[in-house]
């Protein structure tokens, strides 16, 4: 009896008899769905800042997303690991929510946050190792370096999250794109494996912390 390798796949979405790349179209192609539950953003801080920046106090919160692989239609032909939580449509975005604690007093205004994304892809094919960013020289001599995982610039997304002259907020959406979708024009082919991270800060202008505390804010996110 023949075994399969664990990378391969009996069911209709994995099933490629001819070796075809990319796969041949399936049926049973599941519906691209991925779900975080809502949590608090954990901050940590303060950090003080001195001139020539503004004096007060910095808090940093930091939030990732798993890795996708939004070309699960070119697996295992080539007999590469399944890595990433799949999406079948490159039509499918990400959609990060913030939003304030429940209740009445929930809210929370614009003045003293900002917002940063980073993005991380691959292109084509990834090995486990490749998921590690090591810094140079933190590996021991003689271990093998992994490939670095390709990252964007920081990109400031503050008014997608903290409009400016909003009113006080409750909710805010930030919707985001993986790299390649819009190449050509209209809706292209997405880079193979993404992720983002988004960084958030809150400066309050004063050595003296905020009476209140630095607002809690819950993160919820989801890819379909």
């Amino acid at each position: 009896m023949r075994e399969f390798p664990s990378q391969y796949g009996r069911s209709e979405q994995y099933r490629n008899p001819e070796g075809t790349l990319p796969f041949p179209v399936a049926k049973e192609i599941p519906r691209p769905s991925w779900v975080q539950t809502r949590i608090p953003l954990a901050w940590s801080g303060p950090t003080a800042t001195a001139p020539p920046d503004p004096v007060g106090l910095l808090w940093s919160a930091v939030w990732e997303s798993p890795w996708y692989d939004l070309r699960p239609d070119l697996r295992s032909s080539e007999q590469q690991v399944k890595l990433g939580v799949p999406i079948w449509d490159r039509s499918a975005r990400m959609y990060v929510e913030l939003s304030g604690a429940p209740g009445p007093t929930g809210g929370f205004s614009a003045p003293g946050f900002s917002a940063s994304l980073t993005e991380y892809f691959e292109n084509f094919s990834m090995d486990p190792g490749q998921v590690i960013l090591a810094a140079p020289g933190t590996l021991p001599p003689g271990s093998l370096q992994p490939l670095p995982v390709l990252p964007t610039v920081p990109v400031n997304v503050t008014t997608t999250f903290f409009p400016a002259g909003a009113p006080l907020l409750y909710s805010s959406l930030g919707v985001f794109a993986p790299p390649g979708t819009t190449a050509g024009g209209g809706e292209g082919y997405p880079v193979r494996f993404w992720k983002v991270r988004l960084g958030f800060q809150y400066f309050w202008g004063d050595i003296v912390p905020p009476p209140n505390g630095v607002p809690n804010l819950n993160i919820q996110a989801t890819y379909y």
